[in-house]
């Protein structure tokens, strides 16, 4: 299941210059009983990203929509993805003056890790 902008979609525009430059971020989140987990801290850090990319980004409104999307969840453990992007307009590396953000929202079936990664943990290169 996925939302744009706040509305259920499941395309976007070719020349979103997330896809073409990537200028775009985004986090991924638990979701447990309808609740994304440390929210606030996750959209703390889109916020310091969203600065650094120069990507307008209204916390409230995308806030809002997570609240929204995720309590129309009917299974007790998924994960949320955020994706911001910078959203269409322009060539070329320089931000265009009109470009209009992109806020994705996306569910996702929560992993299912063998017991013993939570156990013993894992080990990475």
């Amino acid at each position: 299941m996925h939302r744009l902008n706040g509305k259920a979609a499941n395309q976007i525009s070719l020349s979103d210059r997330g896809l073409l430059y990537g200028q775009t971020l985004f986090e991924t989140i638990p979701v447990c009983h309808q609740q994304p987990l440390l929210l606030e801290r996750h959209l703390s850090r889109l916020a310091k990203g969203s600065d650094a990319l120069s990507i307008e980004l209204d916390l409230k409104q995308l806030q809002h929509e997570i609240n929204e999307f995720c309590q129309a969840q009917t299974a007790n453990k998924l994960v949320l993805r955020i994706t911001v992007s910078m959203g269409a307009g322009g060539r070329g590396y320089a931000n265009p003056d009109t470009a209009q953000s992109q806020r994705i929202l996306s569910m996702h079936p929560f992993p299912k890790h063998p017991k013993a990664h939570w156990r013993d943990g894992i080990k990475l290169g």
